[in-house]
């Protein structure tokens, strides 16, 4: 009778705890800080606020507005309890780094186990006092955080990211399981630097279905042997998963300085599969920019790259005098190419 007794307690206590953790916040423009924000009518008035104080399990809703804030989360979800922040609804909800120091809009390091959903990222400002300002940054060992739905369009400092992937955790935990899936990168003003960066120590992550467009840069670029990490035998991007993205229009049409839909420097065993790269300086570059950096298993299946300006596909380390890089194994095959190298210097559609 007594542990019937027991576990019937015991059973009231999950529930109690889990309702508790599954708590829906609220953020408004008209909000304060000092309410509970657990209702429409007592919301918080900034996101740092809610992502400093909610538990695992929580769901964070924004109302429409514009919000100027640099946010570091925190709290942390757990594997079966992500914290999710979203729009309220349909509302648009827009932060913006404009005038806001040091890296990163929205910056993870460390914290694990969230959702971001259908937010609007911009840096309004043009001038910056850093050179390099992604809207998201994950760095150290932040893991198990996904990206969705969400637009980075309004960038328009020209050193600015959209997605930083940042592995500069010299351990073999690293920045891993990061999912960048269905949002929108650049504007027809070609401010934006690059779309999504990985480098360093980052592994086992997935980039589909984006549209990536009007970058004055690289769309995506998966980077190793820079530096990122300070422990060398970790400092590369790998496992990483590249499928069912439209990347076009980046390009800089300018000798010394084309640009690339997608550019793999230093990385191992990933996977470039069904994506649609048209009107770029190229299409796709594997190279091996640093010094020592070894680009191996690399795998490009069943993409489509046509009328890009000089080659659909380029491959060779950056430097051959000086440049100790090395690209080893990579596997093409089952991909369509067509009417690249519209320039016509007779580069073809791609060159080894």
């Amino acid at each position: 009778m007594f542990s019937v007794r027991f576990i019937f307690l015991f059973l009231i206590f999950l529930f109690v705890s889990n309702a508790q953790a599954q708590t829906t916040y609220y953020v408004s423009t008209l909000g304060n800080d000092a309410n509970n924000g657990t209702t429409i009518s007592t919301p918080w008035k900034t996101i740092k606020k809610a992502v400093t104080t909610v538990s695992a399990g929580s769901t964070i809703e924004i109302f429409a507005g514009n919000y100027s804030e640099k946010i570091i989360p925190l709290v942390t979800g757990l594997p079966s309890n992500y914290i999710t922040v979203k729009n309220y609804q349909n509302d648009l909800v827009v932060i913006d780094g404009a005038g806001i120091n040091g890296w990163g809009v929205l910056t993870f390091y460390g914290p694990s186990y969230f959702k971001i959903q259908g937010i609007h990222f911009a840096i309004s400002d043009s001038s910056s006092a850093y050179n390099w300002q992604p809207a998201i940054i994950v760095g150290n060992t932040s893991s198990f955080i996904e990206i969705n739905n969400c637009t980075f369009k309004q960038l328009i400092n020209k050193h600015s990211t959209g997605i930083a992937l940042y592995g500069n955790d010299t351990t073999a935990v690293g920045v891993h399981d990061i999912k960048i899936t269905n949002c929108d990168f650049g504007n027809n003003s070609f401010n934006m630097a690059q779309a999504i960066g990985v480098a360093g120590n980052v592994h086992d992550c997935e980039i589909s279905n984006n549209h990536i467009h009007h970058i004055a840069n690289s769309g995506i670029a998966l980077v190793g042997s820079d530096s990122t990490s300070k422990k060398w035998k970790y400092d590369y991007a790998r496992n990483i998963l590249i499928s069912n993205n439209t990347i076009h229009d980046v390009y800089n049409h300018t000798p010394g300085m084309y640009q690339q839909g997608m550019v793999i420097s230093g990385a191992r065993n990933c996977r470039i599969e069904k994506n649609k790269i048209y009107n770029c300086d190229f299409g796709i570059n594997i190279s091996a920019y640093s010094n020592y950096a070894r680009t191996d298993n690399i795998e490009i299946r069943e993409n489509l790259i046509y009328n890009n300006y000089l080659q659909g596909l380029s491959i060779g380390i950056y430097n051959y005098t000086s440049s100790t890089g090395r690209i080893h194994y990579t596997n093409i095959h089952h991909n369509t190419f067509y009417q690249n190298n519209s320039l016509k210097t007779g580069a073809g559609e791609f060159v080894f």
